[in-house]
């Protein structure tokens, strides 16, 4: 009941936000740790099945908001006149309104933010994403050799191999 009513809550915080899909990682994250930790075939088939119709659902938001715009704005019958430039687009199952107005109104895409002109930025930016990266790589090698010295104790061997996926997902 408690993961039912947590998977509400993290559906309407999709409906928030743009980028709420990337909650389903954090879903397959959970649900693999629990996977890891159950023995049985038929309850380690079910934990998966739930986390990964869980991490399926986080993208509801998403296809809800793209087809009420295009319904709302491409649809309207007669005025066909003061349909927006992106509606004949929107007949195409991979057209996603969202990815169309970053494109064209913001300039937001994959690579699209590595120009000549953002140098200065990069190297601002420098010094925090080097910290960044040396803790976190300080973190892997530190929790790969504790979760290595505990494996030679197997009464924790399942935790070890759920703290392993952890960062291993990170």
């Amino acid at each position: 009941l408690g993961s039912l009513t947590g998977l509400g809550f993290w559906i309407v915080a999709a409906y928030t936000r743009s980028n709420g899909i990337l909650f389903a990682g954090y879903w397959l994250l959970f649900g693999t740790g629990r996977v890891l930790q159950h023995r049985g075939a038929r309850q380690t088939m079910a934990t998966a099945l739930f986390y990964l119709a869980a991490a399926t659902l986080m993208f509801v938001p998403m296809i809800h908001y793209n087809q009420l715009t295009i319904r709302t704005l491409c649809e309207q019958g007669d005025e066909a006149a003061a349909l927006p430039a992106w509606c004949g687009k929107s007949d195409s199952s991979d057209f996603h309104l969202y990815s169309y107005v970053q494109r064209k109104y913001w300039n937001v895409g994959f690579l699209r933010y590595f120009e000549w002109k953002q140098i200065p930025n990069f190297i601002l930016a420098a010094p925090i994403l080097a910290l960044s990266w040396a803790g976190s790589l300080a973190w892997i090698w530190h929790s790969w050799i504790k979760c290595s010295l505990e494996h030679l104790d197997n009464s924790n061997a399942s935790k070890q191999e759920v703290s392993k996926t952890h960062w291993i997902f990170q």
